[in-house]
């Protein structure tokens, strides 16, 4: 039995756990999401941590940036009552969102992959430019921080597309997925919090944020374990 199929019974424990958080949402049960939205991003560090063989460069990447994710979930779970840990939860995030592109660029150095997709590029960028003029007005004085958050968010995004060199690779597709999830994620935190609320805002958010750490995770273990084991030290 290989170490990820050894160390499956986390994410099934993970599941659980979202389950409990999305149940926590749509009932407005905040005590039971002191519990659960933390351990979110812990269960996948634990199923990280046990399953990766070489505790490596690329590891230490991105149990790093499961870590900031995790103290951003905390951050924003109390944003509500203290509104800087606002700001503290996008920090959190965007240092998380900076040691995932170091990831997938070592990544993309290592599959020794040249090309570039300027067409996506291209999609991308005219997506952040038209979603920070939707935001910009209601901003106020976070304009800045959003727009440096949203451009490595974007960044990451277009890191994972550019890392893998076969639309046939399976960690690269859990990753690109997940980074996408991301993507959609935070954006309609955005949308929700700075234009205009929405229905159950807050469980597609969490649910688009679960199923992203969770392809993340999936997707970069398996490369780890399976593709690339001998990455610097």
């Amino acid at each position: 039995m290989n170490a990820l199929s050894k160390n499956k019974k986390w994410l099934y424990i993970f599941a659980v756990d979202v389950l409990l958080d999305l149940t926590g949402i749509l009932f407005h049960k905040e005590e039971l999401r002191l519990v659960t939205k933390p351990l979110i991003v812990i269960l996948l560090l634990i199923f990280t941590w046990r399953s990766v063989v070489e505790k490596n460069k690329l590891f230490r990447l991105l149990i790093t940036a499961l870590f900031f994710s995790w103290l951003g979930d905390v951050f924003l779970l109390f944003d509500v009552a203290i509104a800087s840990l606002f700001i503290f939860g996008l920090l959190s995030f965007l240092i998380a969102h900076i040691f995932f592109v170091l990831f997938f660029l070592c990544v993309r150095r290592q599959n020794q992959v040249q090309k570039i997709h300027w067409f996506i590029i291209t999609l991308v960028v005219i997506y952040l430019m038209a979603l920070f003029w939707i935001l910009n007005p209601t901003l106020g004085a976070l304009q800045i921080p959003v727009l440096v958050y949203a451009i490595v968010l974007c960044s990451m995004f277009l890191s994972s597309i550019h890392a893998f060199n076969s639309a046939k690779d399976i960690s690269g597709k859990y990753c690109v997925a997940g980074a996408f999830l991301f993507l959609l994620s935070d954006s309609m935190l955005a949308v929700n919090k700075f234009y205009h609320g929405f229905a159950a805002a807050g469980f597609a958010v969490m649910l688009t944020y679960a199923l992203a750490q969770l392809f993340i995770v999936i997707g970069a273990t398996r490369f780890l374990n399976y593709e690339h084991t001998s990455w610097k030290k």
